[in-house]
């Protein structure tokens, strides 16, 4: 048990997991949410898929560099 509250009490492991865990809530927003504005907007699916395409290009070219 001893090893398992060691984690929670240095600073920088909660840090961390709130920084993950927000990135990761954003992606998943930004994934579901501007596809399905730009459909409700244009009525088009592929209009959809092609702003949903832009958005992973645009999150896997940043990636590396963040």
């Amino acid at each position: 048990m001893a090893s398992e509250t060691e984690l929670w009490r240095g600073t920088d492991y909660g840090w961390w997991l709130a920084a993950d865990t927000s990135g990761a809530v954003g992606a998943s927003l930004i994934a579901f949410a501007v596809p399905l504005m730009m459909l409700a907007t244009t009525g088009s699916s592929a209009a959809a898929t092609t702003t949903e395409s832009i958005c992973v290009v645009v999150q896997a070219v940043a990636l590396p560099a963040a």
